[in-house]
């Protein structure tokens, strides 16, 4: 069973975010994708996830693909 660790707050050190799509969709952390339904929220996830796990460029960056990643949907 996992414990759950609880701190003070001032004991929380601040950390460099690591984006994986800056300014949207940072690394390691889970995004929320607020929306109607029909908006196309689960459209781009899983285009996102399919170009990240194939190393392709993202969509509005320099047109560099990052090395593929493992993706969990």
């Amino acid at each position: 069973m996992t414990e759950i660790e609880i701190a003070q707050a001032s004991e929380i050190r601040v950390q460099e975010i690591e984006w994986r799509w800056y300014p949207y969709v940072p690394f390691g952390k889970i995004p929320v994708m607020p929306g109607d339904a029909g908006d196309g929220k689960s459209t781009l996830v899983l285009d996102s996830a399919a170009m990240l796990s194939r190393g392709q460029p993202i969509p509005f960056t320099d047109g560099t693909g990052p090395a593929p990643i493992n993706i969990i949907c």
